[in-house]
């Protein structure tokens, strides 16, 4: 019997869900504060309609809604739909995720490397 694998999964690295997986099964994945959503997050700085991620063949896309603090990926925020890569870091609110789209993404590292990233720039 062959195992099902995840096409893709967005981890919770910071915020009240961190060490939670999130997989992404479906073409169209919300986000926000509002229980409609497919990712509801319980934060004030987060709109109820905050943000989608899009599959499109084998890319994820995300889009801000009109955010009133906006949507981060990999520490910029964004104006336009955005491409995820492997690794992508995604800001929202106080919450942040990791893509990962195949086994062989080391998240440790990974993990390490970006948090160094984070600590330098609050020190900006």
């Amino acid at each position: 019997m062959k195992a099902f694998r995840h096409e893709a999964e967005l981890i919770a690295i910071f915020g009240s869900g961190a060490g939670e997986t999130f997989y992404c099964d479906q073409d169209l994945i919300s986000i926000g504060r509002d229980s409609a959503n497919d990712i509801q997050l319980k934060d004030s700085a987060i709109s109820r309609y905050h943000c989608v991620i899009r599959r499109k063949a084998d890319q994820y896309w995300v889009t801000d809604l009109d955010s009133k603090n906006g949507t981060l990926v990999n520490g910029e925020i964004i104006t336009s739909p955005t491409l995820l890569t492997a690794g992508s870091w995604l800001e929202i609110g106080s919450h942040a995720f990791v893509l990962k789209l195949d086994e062989t993404f080391d998240l440790i590292s990974w993990t390490s490397s970006e948090e160094r990233r984070l600590e330098s720039r609050s020190l900006e």
